[in-house]
């Protein structure tokens, strides 16, 4: 009786721990669920603000170029129409959606807003009284940094979303999403015909006499943020690149040319062999039909052409201290001088600043796309303050830009940041003044996030150094405090793990920990893992 008993409570208690486990298995991927679509919420309200804040801007903007003389009031009315189709178009800004029919339709009455904004900058061009009204400049750059913002927060919303996807459809979990109801989401997806870029016309001297290079926006892409970029002015400021693009594409003509006469030749001496080792003309003076194999080689040699030319993506490492001249524009003092002003800064305010000058942007994109990635790699700025500015000068490139951290949108502004590299950075760079440039920008950045936030006197490598020197120095306590209780232990007739004689013990410690910073009053960076959210605003010399 007493052994039935005993094996009945055996199997009671295995039945009630395989209950607990099971029980604590569905709350963690409950929980974890729960986690996962509160991220895509939080990411569908932060894709909200931002639209909101470009349908904000756009009444200031009408306003403002209305006042234009002869300016085409049928651009005005078509944005005005596509800013009210978009308000009609209601969701629920604190919880993401989960019918793609109703994301299709939302993304659809956004990307008509950005289509009628495109011409109506596009068709800005035409007005000096415009391109010089300050008040219109700043809409610009707000515009800009906006659309810029979209594309981030776009791109975070996808990224949630992805995560919560695989989550509810992975087995076991897809079964308890199934039991309490996590259904989903829809992805935001390119438009009709993203895979085809925006045509470029390049329209004769007007009567002006100025060079316009018009933009086809009646075939650019809706809802493109790179069509917005460029008739927001980012490729506006200068042209030089429709030079070396035909230049390019005359070359390749050529190149290519030159390989179909080759063929042409190769083919008309093996069908006449008398022509041997001789100048093949053409018979009769047609040319002869180049084989299929000619144009498999003209298209590999495009492709190959091309792959060079938009070359993979390069993100450089982080970098070990705040001021980075890889170009060599300053001297070894100023530069110095820059690395310690930047890392009082962070001391006094916890806002970490990082200024990056560069030869060349190693990438085809966008600057304040490519700019944003490399920040946000960096992790420039803490964590929970999200208090990072970046100053990226590209010399080569001609352009620079400041990418602003999430927590310091509201102290540095886009208008700020265009302001900064327009109107007081670049008359420097100009003239190639570089050490004058960056100390007025380094300047002017610094006041307007200084009060943001208080410092703890320390940067983030000293914290982190000091962390590694007090771990170092509670694992030695521990160790001593193991080995004053086994001596006592054994002394009492405790249990030992030594010989018989209980000899030394011996602890290998190692070269121990680095510090935050290295030596000679070096001040060493080092990222709190901020994020960027592509606020900012940049400018071209």
């Amino acid at each position: 009786m007493n052994r039935f008993a005993l094996g009945c409570g055996v199997v009671v208690a295995i039945l009630l721990f395989i209950v607990v486990i099971a029980a604590l298995a569905l709350g963690g991927s409950y929980n974890r669920l729960v986690r996962l679509q509160q991220t895509v919420d939080q990411s569908w309200a932060q894709v909200q603000n931002v639209y909101q804040r470009r349908a904000d801007l756009i009444p200031n903007l009408v306003n403002t170029v209305s006042g234009a003389a002869n300016f085409e009031k049928s651009t005005l009315v078509e944005v005005t129409n596509a800013r009210a189709s978009v308000g009609r178009v209601q969701l629920d800004p604190n919880k993401a959606p989960t019918d793609a029919a109703q994301l299709e339709q939302f993304q659809a009455a956004q990307g008509q807003l950005s289509n009628a904004l495109s011409r109506l900058l596009v068709v800005v061009e035409r007005y000096p009284e415009l391109r010089a009204n300050q008040n219109f400049l700043s809409l610009q750059a707000q515009l800009e940094g906006t659309e810029n913002r979209i594309s981030v927060e776009r791109g975070n919303f996808n990224t949630a979303v992805q995560n919560y996807n695989v989550a509810v459809r992975s087995f076991p979990t897809n079964l308890i999403a199934g039991m309490f109801g996590f259904p989903p989401r829809p992805f935001f997806t390119a438009q009709t015909g993203a895979e085809r870029p925006p045509p470029v016309h390049f329209d004769a001297p007007d009567a002006r006499g100025d060079h316009l290079a018009v933009v086809a926006y009646r075939e650019m892409i809706p809802g493109s943020t790179r069509a917005s970029r460029v008739v927001c002015g980012a490729l506006a400021a200068n042209w030089d690149w429709r030079a070396k693009l035909q230049r390019a594409f005359k070359k390749l003509g050529l190149l290519l040319r030159s390989v179909r006469r080759g063929a042409e030749r190769y083919t008309f001496a093996t069908a006449n062999p008398s022509y041997g080792g001789r100048r093949c003309p053409h018979p009769g003076g047609q040319a002869v039909r180049s084989p299929a194999i000619l144009r498999c080689l003209a298209m590999g040699l495009y492709l190959a052409l091309a792959s060079y030319a938009f070359a993979a993506e390069v993100i450089p490492p982080k970098p070990d201290r705040y001021f980075n001249d890889y170009a060599g524009v300053v001297s070894k003092e100023a530069a110095h001088r820059f690395n310690e002003q930047l890392a009082e800064f962070e001391r006094d305010t916890s806002n970490q600043v990082v200024v990056a000058v560069f030869p060349k942007m190693q990438s085809d994109s966008d600057v304040a796309d490519y700019t944003q990635r490399v920040a946000q790699a960096w992790g420039v700025g803490q964590k929970d303050r999200r208090n990072g500015v970046v100053l990226f000068v590209f010399t080569g490139d001609r352009q620079m830009f400041i990418q602003v951290g999430y927590g310091l949108e509201g102290a540095l502004p886009d208008i700020t940041a265009f302001d900064i590299t327009e109107y007081h950075i670049k008359p420097y760079f100009r003239v190639g003044d570089y050490e004058n440039g960056l100390t007025t920008g380094i300047d002017l950045i610094c006041k307007a996030i200084r009060g943001e936030y208080k410092g703890s006197g320390k940067t983030v490598a000293e914290q982190g150094g000091n962390f590694r020197a007090s771990s170092l120095l509670f694992f030695v306590i521990f160790v001593i405090a193991l080995i004053v209780i086994s001596r006592v232990m054994r002394r009492l007739g405790g249990y030992g793990y030594s010989s018989r004689r209980g000899g030394p013990i011996y602890f290998p410690m190692g070269g121990g920990a680095g510090g935050g910073s290295s030596g000679g009053g070096f001040s060493g960076f080092s990222g709190g893992g901020g994020s960027f959210g592509g606020g900012g605003a940049g400018s071209g010399w």
